[in-house]
C-alpha cells in the first residue's frame, strides 16, 4: 500500500478551505430578502465546515503519523508509534483514555489534540506541536464562532464578545459581522486573516 504523505493532509484541508471561503463570499442579488436570509444561512455553515475541516485535519494527522508510517516533507517516514500496529489499533489506545462518546478527544481544541498526540507517542510530535501550539491561535477564535452559530446561548454569546475584543472590533458586533470585517490595518477580513494563519500552521504540523 503506497505510503501517505503528512503534505498531502496539509493540501486536502487547503482544498477544502479555498471551497469553503468561495462560496461563504458567493454574492447574493440585492433587494431580494429571501436570497440575504438563506445566504446568511449558507455563511453560517461555511463556518461550521470550516471548524470542521480543522478538526479532522488534526484528526487524520495524528492517527496517521501513529499508525501509517507517512512520509514526511522533509524526507524519511514517521515511524509507528510505539505497541500501534495500524488506525485500529491507535483508536483503541485512545478509547482507552476517553471513554465518554464520542470516545475520542475534541480535535479542533489545540491542547486535547495535542494531549492525544503525546498518549499515542506519535514520533513527530515536536513538529506537530510546533504547527498547531501557535499563541495566539485562529482557531480558538474561530471555534468560539462556531459554537454560538450552532449552539446560541448567553455563554456562547459572551464568548463570541470576547473574539471581537481579541480582533480589536467592536464587542458588539455580530458573529458575521466579524468574520466579514476587515483585519485591523490590513486589507484581508478576519476570516480570510485567520485561514492564512491556519493554513500556515497546517504546513508546518505536517512537514
Amino acid at each position: 500500500m503506497p505510503k501517505v504523505r503528512l503534505q498531502s493532509l496539509a493540501i486536502r484541508f487547503a482544498i477544502e478551505t479555498e471551497s469553503i471561503l468561495r462560496r461563504f463570499a458567493t454574492l447574493c442579488p440585492s433587494g431580494h430578502k429571501q436570497c440575504e436570509d438563506s445566504h446568511l444561512w449558507c455563511q453560517e455553515m461555511c463556518i461550521v465546515r470550516l471548524a470542521d475541516a480543522w478538526s479532522r485535519f488534526c484528526r487524520e494527522l495524528v492517527l496517521v503519523s501513529a499508525s501509517e508510517e507517512p512520509l514526511m516533507a522533509v524526507g524519511g517516514r514517521v515511524p509507528r508509534a510505539p505497541g500501534i500496529a495500524d488506525r485500529r489499533g491507535a483508536l483503541t489506545v485512545l478509547r482507552s483514555v476517553y471513554t465518554r462518546f464520542p470516545h475520542e478527544p475534541r480535535w479542533i481544541d489545540t491542547q486535547s489534540c495535542l494531549r492525544a498526540a503525546n498518549i499515542l507517542g506519535i514520533a513527530n510530535y515536536a513538529t506537530v506541536s510546533a504547527g498547531l501550539a501557535v499563541t495566539p491561535s485562529p482557531v480558538d477564535d474561530l471555534r468560539d464562532v462556531r459554537n454560538f452559530l450552532a449552539h446560541r446561548n448567553e455563554g456562547t454569546a459572551a464568548a463570541v464578545r470576547a473574539v471581537a475584543t481579541n480582533v480589536g472590533i467592536a464587542p458588539s458586533s455580530k458573529a458575521l459581522g466579524i468574520l466579514n470585517d476587515l483585519w485591523p490595518g490590513a486589507s484581508k477580513t478576519v476570516l480570510q486573516t485567520w485561514t492564512t494563519h491556519m493554513l500556515a500552521m497546517s504546513q508546518i504540523a505536517a512537514r
